[in-house]
Formats: C-alpha cells, sequence, structure tokens
C-alpha cells in the first residue's frame, strides 16, 4: 500500500510548509523514493459543528463526503463540515529508463511500460478424489504466482490482463495429450487482478473453479491436473501502457504446475459366462459354431459406447485355466457390430456370435481337453478407455483377460451295439495246459451314431473265462490286452463295423479244467493310452461291452476214443467160480492231457444178450479195477494201457451161453478222480484192434462187448496169451 502523510491546515501557508517538508525529507533521506507523500488542507465553513454539515471550499459548496479533483496530484473531500485534501507525491525514480518514461496527463505521476516475469506457479490443489470414466468433477483451488522483483513492474494494472488454461494430463510436467482443456477459468475480475509491489507477496487466486469432464483418453491419460498461468490474449492495460510478460530465463515450465488427481476407476468386469453350439462336428475339421457370452461388470462401471470395444477369442487349451499352448485358437470371433455392442448396466450380453472353429477335435487329443472363451477390451478401441479385470476365477488378481474353460466331449464317437467273437485255428484247446487261440472279432457299430475315430492306441481287447454266459461270475485267466499294436492302431471307419481278424493270444489252462471255465468271454473298450480321447459307448447301453461263447465244445481233457481188451481164463475144474484176467488199451486222441492221480479210471465188467451191451445180465461187476490200477499214469496222447484186471469168480463155462452170449467191458472216468479232469468219449477215426471189435460210445462211458462160445463138453479152459498188452 502507498505511504501518505497527512496535514490538517487552515490556511494555505501551512500547505507550502507540508511541501517544503516533503522536499527536506528526500534531502535528509528520511524518505526512501519509492514512498510517496501527501499533505491534508483543513479549511473550515462553519463555525457551528454536527454530525453532517456541509463545507464552503475554495467558493464551492460541498456535501458532506463528496469529493473534488483539484488536479491529476490532489483530491478534496468534504467531511462533516471540514474540507480534508489529499496530495499524493511521486517515487523519485519512475522505476524504468528514461527513455522509458510515459507522461500522462491524468496522472499525477510519470508511467513505465508494464513488465511481469513469473519465476513460479503454484497450483494449490491438495484434494485427492475417486472418479470414474465418463464422469465429470468440479474442483475449486487457489493459486499462487511467484514473480521476480527486480525484473517486474511496480505496478501492472488494467482489464483482462492474465489467463489461466487448466487441462488434465498423463505427465507429470503437463506434457503430452491434454484433456479436459480449458483455455481460461479466470472470470472477469480474476483477469483483472491487479500486482502492486508495495504489498507483494502474496500474490494469490482463491476459490478458482474448474470442471473436469471426461470427454476422450482413458484413466491412463487423466492422473494429473494442471495450470498454465499466462497473459491474456488481448490484454487492456492502463492508458495503454506497452505491456510485457515472460516467465524468468524463457523457461515455460515455470509458468506450469501440476498436482495429482485421485484414483480413475474405468470398467471393472468381474465375471464371465459363455454357452456354445455345433451342429455334427467332425475330428480334423473346422464346424460353424454359434457362441453367446455374458459378462457382469461392477455396478459402478460406468456404461460404455464406441466402436470396436470388446474382443472375444476362442480356443482350446489342454489346461482348466487356459494356460500353456492354445489350439485352433481364433483371437477375434466379433464382427464389428458385435465389438461395439453399448455397455448398459452390469450386464453385457453379445450373441450369436458366429465362427468356423475345430471343436471336433476338442477333448479328442491330449493338447486341447478344453474349450475356452477369452474376453478383453478391444485393440484399439474408439474412443480408448480403461477396463480393470477383477475375476474370481483366476485369483481375483488383476488382469489383461478373463478366460472361462469347459471341458468338452470329444465329437469322435465309437457307439457299438454288439460283439460277435468266433474262435478259429486249431482246435481243441486241452485244460490244464498253456494254449494258443486264434480268432476273428466284429464289433457291430450303431451307424446313426458312430464317426470316423481314428489314431493310435485306439481299442483294447481284453479275455477271461467265466462260469456264466453274461460274463458276470469271477473272471478267470484275465487278459487285459490280446490286440497287437497293428489291431489296436485302426480305425473305425465312417458306415463301417470295427473288424479284427487273426487276433492270436496264449491261455494259461494249468490247473484248471473244462467245468472250472465253461465260457470264454471278450471285453471291448477304449484304451486308455488312446491318441484320441474319442466316446466310446454302447446302444442299447452295455457296461462293460462282453460277450462270451460257449467254451465246452472248445475245451478238453482226455478224448478217449477207443478199447480193447482180451480176457484169460485160468485152469479150473469145469463148473468152480473162476476170476476172468484182463488186458485192456483205452485209446486216447493224441492231443488228450496226460494224467497222474487217484481214482482216475473205473471199470466193469458184465454179460449181455446183445452186442451193444444194452441188455445187461448178470454177473455184472461194476468196479473191477484195483487203486493202483485206477492210478494208473496216463501219458499225454495216450494210450492208457491196463493189465491184469482180475473179476470177481464166475461159472465160466456159461459165458456164451443163452443170455450170456457177451462178455462186456466198460470203461469210464473215475467218479472221484483226484485231480479232477474232463472225460470225453468220442469215436476214433482209427482203431488200435480190429474192425469187427465194435465200440459204443456213451456220454459218460465206452462199451466194447465180444461174443462167447457157448461150449458143449464142459473141459478145462485155458486163455489165450494178452502178451500185446504185457507191461
Amino acid at each position: 500500500m502507498e505511504r501518505r502523510s497527512r496535514a490538517t491546515l487552515l490556511i494555505l501557508s501551512v500547505l507550502l510548509v507540508g511541501c517544503l517538508s516533503f522536499a527536506q525529507a528526500q534531502e535528509d533521506g528520511s524518505l526512501s523514493p519509492d514512498e510517496s507523500f501527501s499533505a491534508s488542507v483543513l479549511e473550515s465553513s462553519s463555525l457551528d459543528i454536527t454530525d453532517r454539515n456541509p463545507c464552503s471550499f475554495r467558493g464551492q459548496f460541498l456535501e458532506h463526503k463528496q469529493s473534488i479533483t483539484l488536479d491529476p496530484c490532489t483530491e478534496c473531500t468534504c467531511k462533516n463540515g471540514t474540507t480534508t485534501c489529499e496530495i499524493e507525491s511521486c517515487p523519485s525514480e519512475a522505476g524504468c529508463e528514461p527513455g522509458e518514461i510515459v507522461i500522462i496527463e491524468e496522472e499525477c505521476c510519470p508511467q513505465c511500460p508494464y513488465k511481469m516475469y513469473v519465476e513460479d506457479t503454484n497450483n494449490l490443489y491438495a484434494e485427492t478424489f475417486e472418479f470414474s470414466e465418463g464422469s465429470s468433477k468440479k474442483i475449486r483451488f487457489d493459486l499462487d504466482i511467484v514473480v521476480d522483483r527486480k525484473l517486474t513492474s511496480r505496478w501492472v494494472r488494467g482489464e483482462n490482463l492474465w489467463k489461466l488454461t487448466a487441462w488434465v494430463s498423463p505427465n507429470e510436467d503437463g506434457s503430452g495429450p491434454r484433456f479436459s482443456e480449458q483455455d481460461n477459468i479466470f472470470n472477469e475480475k480474476d483477469a483483472a487482478q491487479e500486482y502492486s509491489k508495495p504489498s507483494y507477496p502474496p500474490w494469490e487466486w482463491s476459490k478458482l473453479r474448474y470442471t473436469m469432464t471426461f470427454t476422450g483418453g482413458s484413466c491412463a491419460d487423466y492422473r494429473y491436473f494442471c495450470v498454465q498461468f499466462g497473459q491474456a490474449d488481448d490484454p487492456q492495460p492502463t492508458y495503454d501502457l506497452d505491456f510485457t510478460f515472460q516467465a524468468v530465463d524463457n523457461e515455460v515450465e515455470r509458468l506450469i504446475d501440476c498436482v495429482p488427481l485421485g484414483e480413475c476407476k474405468g470398467l471393472k468386469a468381474l465375471d464371465l459366462d459363455w454357452t456354445i453350439e455345433a451342429e455334427d462336428p467332425v475330428f480334423g475339421q473346422t464346424t460353424p459354431v454359434t457362441l453367446d457370452v455374458d459378462v457382469r461388470f461392477d455396478p459402478e462401471s460406468a456404461n460404455k459406447k464406441g466402436e470396436g470395444l470388446w474382443r472375444v477369442g476362442l480356443f482350446g487349451s489342454a489346461n482348466e485355466d487356459g494356460s500353456g499352448a492354445r489350439f485352433s485358437e481364433i483371437s477375434q470371433t466379433l464382427t464389428e457390430d458385435e465389438a461395439s455392442t453399448p455397455k448398459k448396466g452390469i450386464k453385457l450380453p453379445i450373441e450369436g456370435i458366429e465362427a468356423d472353429f475345430e471343436i471336433g477335435s476338442i477333448g479328442c487329443i491330449e493338447e486341447a481337453s478344453y474349450v475356452c472363451v477369452e474376453f478383453a477390451q478391444g485393440d484399439n478401441p474408439d474412443p480408448p478407455f480403461t477396463m480393470t479385470i477383477e475375476y474370481a476365477r483366476q485369483g481375483g488378481a488383476e488382469l489383461d483377460s478373463m478366460i472361462l474353460c469347459k471341458p468338452q466331449e470329444c465329437s469322435a464317437r465309437a457307439i457299438f451295439s454288439t460283439l460277435v467273437p468266433d474262435l478259429t485255428g486249431q482246435f481243441p484247446v486241452i485244460e490244464n495246459r498253456r494254449n494258443t487261440i486264434q480268432m476273428n472279432l466284429d464289433a457291430i457299430t450303431d451307424k446313426d451314431l458312430s464317426t470316423v475315430v481314428p489314431g493310435e492306441s485306439l481299442w483294447e481287447l481284453g479275455t477271461f473265462f467265466n462260469a456264466r454266459p453274461n460274463g458276470k461270475g469271477r473272471r478267470i485267466q484275465e487278459q487285459t490286452q490280446i490286440l497287437n499294436p497293428f489291431q489296436q492302431d485302426q480305425d473305425l471307419m465312417l458306415d463301417e463295423n470295427l473288424v479284427f481278424n487273426g487276433i492270436d493270444f496264449e491261455t494259461d489252462l494249468t490247473g484248471l479244467v473244462c467245468s472250472d471255465v465253461p465260457y470264454i468271454c471278450f471285453e471291448l473298450k477304449k484304451n486308455e493310452d488312446a491318441s484320441l480321447n474319442y466316446v466310446f459307448g454302447t446302444n442299447p447301453t452295455q457296461d462293460p461291452f462282453v460277450e462270451c461263447i460257449d467254451f465246452t465244445k472248445y475245451c478238453k481233457g482226455v478224448i478217449y476214443q477207443g478199447i480193447i481188451w482180451d480176457r484169460r481164463i485160468p485152469d479150473h475144474r469145469p463148473g468152480d467160480p473162476v476170476p476172468l484176467t484182463i488186458n485192456a488199451a483205452i485209446e486216447v486222441d493224441p492231443v488228450s492231457r496226460g494224467l497222474s492221480g487217484d481214482g482216475l479210471y473205473e471199470m466193469s465188467v458184465f454179460v449181455a444178450s446183445d452186442q451193444d451191451g444194452s441188455d445187461r445180465q448178470t454177473p455184472s461187476f461194476d468196479q473191477v479195477l484195483t487203486p493202483g490200477q485206477m492210478s494208473t499214469k496216463l501219458p499225454a496222447g495216450g494210450p492208457l494201457v491196463i493189465n491184469g484186471i482180475m473179476t470177481p469168480p464166475l461159472i465160466a463155462e456159461q459165458l456164451g451161453c443163452a443170455e450170456m452170449r457177451y462178455l462186456c467191458v466198460e470203461f469210464r472216468k473215475g467218479p472221484r478222480a483226484n485231480p479232477d479232469y474232463t472225460a470225453e468219449f468220442t469215436q476214433s477215426e482209427t482203431e488200435i484192434g480190429s474192425a469187427d471189435d465194435n465200440v459204443v460210445f456213451k456220454k459218460n462211458s465206452l462199451i466194447q462187448c465180444r461174443e462167447e462160445n457157448c461150449p458143449e463138453i464142459p473141459k478145462v479152459c485155458h486163455g489165450p496169451s494178452l502178451d500185446l498188452f504185457a507191461t
């Protein structure tokens, strides 16, 4: 503020004294050149003074508080009957070079051109707040300008002198693109604020207002609130004085100051769901698919309109979280219109997305067990915006995209209705030993449900023996894989059955007899090591997929094929009972197993009236073998030779007579054979003995009867030698 000294004078001489005093003060140094001096003149016009008396001054009548200007340096005012005059004095130095001084008629003191040198700009906004993309925010703040006093004028006065530009910047120094820029936020009063060196510092503006509007850019661009102080575009300094404005050392950054804004929140995506449909997908080929996507956002997220806003990707993955290599990836499935779908509210549905995708292979191969959909911001959205993702399925961390994967069933399908096994090769299969079995197998497919199934290690065919025709009982001698590698790799072709020819495998029946394994069963299923994770099934449902066949017609133990025998009658007195001695050889099939054990055989001797032994007469002996003879060892492939079989005594002279015309020998398996074995009695293609010695084959035995001659005269009988069967 200017300093003014006032003196109240009653006469004009006092005014002269005041002027002399001002001159004397400057001479003796008690008044500085920058200070001003004023003198007051008091003139009374009335002896009766009241509170609001008028004044008479130099022949003029003045109302209370009325002022008049005598000259540019003197102004007088009436106050309650007294006139006081203020006289402005000028600094001893004008503040500029002599050649720059400007004399203004209506001004008391000489004037200098205006100069403003700004040293620093201080944006005093310190509040932080949260705001969302697309929103607006009213900001109030104060401003402090620091000037270089040595270079700046004593005063800068006028109208429309200053302007303050405000904007939002991504950079701390205000560089780069400017968002929500307002060229001048000063009102008329702010733009005309006077600078006065005597009252500096400070030089401040308070309660300035700026409205930040989120137009263009994204949260990454709205980080700092910046202001730039400057000279107005059309300044009007007092008396049209020249007006110089610049930053100290011409460093424009002195005019700019930026402060951090609060936290900017863009769109926040929280969850993703999708469905996909494909008609008749085929392994190894792309198929048209239709995809519906539903994205859920945070309720505080603003709505969004624009172009190229979204990206939806589609791919296959080996992992449930979509990590690792991406199979048959389509980075962007959306059309331009779909990518520009506006967001309204908390959900963003994008429906009917169409793409050509190799979905038929997903779920079929190890590197792609899941179909994955990825949602993200578009690569070049217009306008740009910020989207953060906090996806609970992926741990809630901030991510660049959301991925949701769902397991996909392989579209390659092998659906079967029937198994048809066919045993081929050399038979029979012999119990209690290792055997090689050869077979073919047809797996009949459901042509409406099955597709092409290509790959490696696709099939597993197992086999086992069972006591039940449906294979539901205990599995005996199970083998899980009897296919060779070539057969395992066999492709299933469209509209064809799966046919395996020339299956060759070994089975071990050691310790087993045919009655233990009445059925041989085959089970077809998907190989666990299949290179293609195809769908294996049956229609109608059969779990497990098993087919059994009667194995008794293939399984054999000992195949008895014939018998030859002879008898010897010892010397005796006619009519006395005597035992017969029988030597026997039983023919077996060369493939027959060997026997070694106890109670293996049983032999009966009887007489009959007919050759097939059906009309059995007495005497009849059910078991003529001793325990030792019952345990005679049978070599594999035979024959079985038992000599010295003794019958109980009988009347030999009656043989061949009347009802005892035939002497018969019946051979069968021992009822308590240990170990047990399978005995079969079947006609041999060749015979050991005479073709006249017919053998009768029954289910569980074989019988051979020989005609005896009825003697006319009793005599001592001698049986023929049976050296042929001697052991």
